[in-house]
């Protein structure tokens, strides 16, 4: 028994044992889980904190390595909250419009503004960024309706900060869109919610305000600004320093002080290029051959025009039509239209490759290259040159027209519905005074038996009511009354607007006959002077001779006055039915208040035959001596 029971006890002290070392060594070992992971984790947050602070650093003044920073960053997303994911995603945004890379920046700030969803002033920013991105490109009207939905999340939140830098943004576009006056409007409105602010953000809008007054010609006064803001931005020369730089030598050259321009604007090139902002370093190079341009000196600008143009190209900017556009002409005053044929067909070809063209910039670019095309003796090329010309110019006068017909009629109806809302509170007024009313009579009816002093009070407050009501009829219809006035002043103000874009086409016809006219008598003058031996040039007379054939620009000129004039032709006829089409041509023009020289030289005929073919017309007009061709005609 003895023997049995110690063997017992020893089993157990065994076991026992066992199991302490068990559990000893799980502890060991969750202790030893827990220590690798805080350390995974702290070294995780301490990467994170690295790249941020990188980030920050690099953001605006070396854009590659932020992006690679921010990507790796983004690796770590799924750990991040919404609001640094959302972030990280619109400085990716920004990184890729300096390095000129659109598609990807609106792609990163698209996923920002999902991932800021429950964060409205982030999202709102976000908008900003991506409309600032979409102007960098020239699409303007897309940009406006991106800050447009900035403008709505600010101003639910009542974002006085966001709401002012909303604005600057906006007028920046206009500025982009030579609607200078409309961009001082946005750029005042924005000074004003922040005169009393010492947010840094306030010399930003000072900047697009001197951009606003540059723009408008007010040199001296933008030249002010910039020199006022210089200082303070060449703390942190960032990409917001040198793009006043260059706009400060814009104003510099407008005043004439070249050799300060030029100076600032190789310290601009210098420092876009440090900081990796190749397609403003390349855009500096272009003003700085404008600034030789202006000084008359085409061979120093002819390089930097080639560089500019060669180095925007491989970007795919939206500036490179601007700066091809001015190459062009520095190579059809030093006549060399051989580069200048090549420059026209590369960027031809470039079009296809999904760069953004702005109208303006494409029309300067047609109008010297018609020149270029003359050189080489191209005309038929000129000729199909001068007319897209006409056609964006035509487009771009449409639009701008369009766009303050927009707002009359905005105005308009602004105002008018303020007028109903104001109607529609008088009635309600009315309809309330009505409801009192019958709420007195009621009264008086339970109480007229025995409180016949009541009953006098009553009926006393029943004619006040009654006056009252009388006075807010009164009121009601003296405010129709002004609603009428001024709906018709806004519809005056309209018929104006509509009788000066009449005038405009009259000039716009005008300009394009005299112009396809000139084009034309400069061909047959070289048609003129050639020898007519030569077998080759009558090939050519032949040819051209042909391409005015089939190129109608009468017929042109006549759908340009229909739209300006839709019942003249119809009117005449019926009060001088014996005029046939030729005559009826020769008054269209005459109804513009051509002079005889310019109706002849549309017609291609001298300015005898002009004043013969108005006598024949008098004699088919049977008109009086005392009476005046010109003025019958001006009055149908």
């Amino acid at each position: 028994m003895p023997i049995r029971f110690l063997i017992n006890c020893f089993i157990k002290n065994i076991l026992h044992l066992g199991i302490q070392l068990r559990y000893q060594t799980m502890k060991l070992s969750l202790s030893i889980i827990i220590v690798l992971f805080i350390s995974s984790l702290y070294a995780q947050t301490e990467k994170i904190e690295q790249l941020q602070k990188s980030i920050e650093q690099t953001l605006f003044v070396k854009p590659n390595e932020a992006k690679a920073s921010i990507e790796e960053l983004l690796k770590y997303k799924s750990s991040l909250p919404d609001s640094v994911v959302a972030l990280a995603y619109s400085q990716l945004g920004i990184s890729e419009s300096q390095l000129a890379h659109y598609e990807n920046a609106l792609a990163a700030f698209d996923k920002g503004v999902k991932a800021a969803e429950k964060h409205p002033k982030l999202k709102a920013n976000i908008f900003i960024n991506k409309g600032i991105s979409l102007r960098a490109q020239g699409n303007f009207e897309a940009s406006l309706k991106i800050l447009e939905q900035a403008m709505q999340i600010h101003s639910q939140r009542l974002d006085t900060m966001g709401i002012a830098t909303v604005y600057g943004e906006m007028a920046s576009n206009y500025n982009y869109m030579l609607m200078g006056e409309e961009a001082i409007i946005h750029l005042r409105k924005a000074l004003d919610l922040l005169k009393n602010s010492k947010d840094p953000k306030k010399h930003i809008i000072k900047q697009k305000l001197a951009n606003a007054y540059l723009n408008d010609g007010n040199y001296l006064f933008a030249k002010e600004l910039y020199e006022e803001l210089l200082p303070i931005f060449s703390e942190r020369k960032d990409n917001n320093y040198y793009y006043t730089l260059l706009n400060y030598a814009d104003c510099l050259m407008y005043l004439e002080d070249y050799k300060s321009a030029e100076s600032i604007l190789l310290e601009a090139a210098q420092g876009l290029r440090e900081i990796e902002n190749y397609e403003f370093a390349y855009y500096a190079k272009t003003k700085l051959g404008t600034l030789y341009k202006k000084r008359g000196q085409y061979k120093e600008a002819l390089p930097l025009y080639r560089e500019a143009y060669e180095g925007l190209k491989t970007q795919k900017s939206s500036r490179l039509m601007q700066v091809a556009a001015e190459y062009l002409e520095v190579l059809a005053e030093m006549e060399d239209p051989v580069m200048g044929l090549e420059i026209i067909n590369q960027v031809e070809e470039l079009k296809g490759e999904q760069i953004q063209i702005n109208a303006r910039d494409e029309a300067s670019f047609l109008k010297n290259a018609i020149r270029i095309y003359e050189q080489r003796t191209m005309y038929r090329s000129a000729l199909e040159a001068s007319k897209k010309r006409f056609i964006i110019h035509d487009s771009l006068e449409k639009a701008s027209n369009d766009f303050k017909i927009k707002e009359l009629q905005e105005a308009y109806q602004n105002e008018l519905q303020r007028e109903k809302n104001d109607v529609l509170k008088a009635n309600n007024e009315v309809l309330s005074l009505k409801n009192s009313k019958q709420r007195s009579t009621l009264i008086i009816s339970f109480v007229l038996l025995g409180l016949l002093v009541l009953f006098v009070f009553l009926l006393y407050r029943n004619n006040k009511i009654k006056e009252r009501f009388h006075q807010l009829e009164l009121r009601s219809f003296e405010n129709e009354k002004e609603s009428i006035r001024k709906q018709h002043q806004l519809e005056t103000a309209l018929a104006q607007e509509q009788q000066k874009q009449l005038e405009a086409k009259e000039r716009e016809i005008t300009a394009m006959s005299l112009e396809m006219a000139d084009l034309q008598n400069k061909i047959k003058g070289y048609i003129g002077h050639a020898v007519p031996e030569n077998s080759e040039v009558k090939q050519l007379e032949k040819k051209i001779q042909q391409a005015f054939r089939e190129t109608n620009y009468w017929e042109n000129f006549k759908k340009k006055f229909i739209e300006v004039h839709p019942n003249f032709g119809t009117h005449l006829l019926k009060k001088y039915p014996l005029l046939n089409k030729n005559d009826l041509s020769f008054c269209s023009l005459i109804k513009l208040n051509l002079s005889n020289k310019e109706i002849g030289t549309i017609l291609g005929i001298s300015h005898h035959s002009v004043i013969s073919k108005k006598y024949r017309l008098r004699k088919k007009l049977a008109l009086p001596d005392d009476v005046e061709l010109e003025q019958i005609i001006q009055q149908v």
